[in-house]
């Protein structure tokens, strides 16, 4: 996911924004004392924070986007994000158990298109290649 960050160019307007500096709001909080009066620093914080909030949202489904949605500041959804994703070896576990059940069952619903049912294959198979397994086609 870090290297999501790594792709935001530049802004001209506020030449001293960068990567770097995006990404460093992303990883550490960034506090406005006073939001009626801010410096130029948190002027340019509040503005990587608004950069690096839009580079998450697309780099995201909507599903996760549900997640996070209600979170302000690129910290928090990244937080939660890191949280959510950083599996352990046990939940890595059961999660391809529960995958690979899934796709043992798998059928065509009774009220499915074959391109929805396509779609639900899909995701389970993408999910097990997200965690390492390896699906023949």
């Amino acid at each position: 996911m870090a290297q999501a960050l790594l792709i935001i160019e530049k802004n001209e307007d506020v030449p001293w924004i960068n990567n770097d500096r995006v990404w460093e709001v992303t990883k550490n909080d960034f506090v406005i004392l006073d939001p009626a009066n801010p410096t130029d620093n948190e002027r340019a914080n509040k503005k990587c924070n608004k950069m690096a909030l839009n580079t998450i949202y697309n780099g995201i489904d909507s599903k996760v986007f549900e997640q996070v949605k209600d979170l302000e500041k690129a910290s928090e959804v990244w937080t939660r994000l890191e949280e959510t994703y950083q599996d352990t070896t046990m939940i890595k576990t059961a999660k391809l158990y529960m995958l690979k059940d899934k796709l043992s069952i798998f059928k065509m619903k009774d009220d499915e298109s074959i391109l929805e049912m396509f779609y639900r294959l899909q995701v389970i198979i993408d999910d097990l290649k997200g965690l390492g397994e390896k699906v023949k086609d």
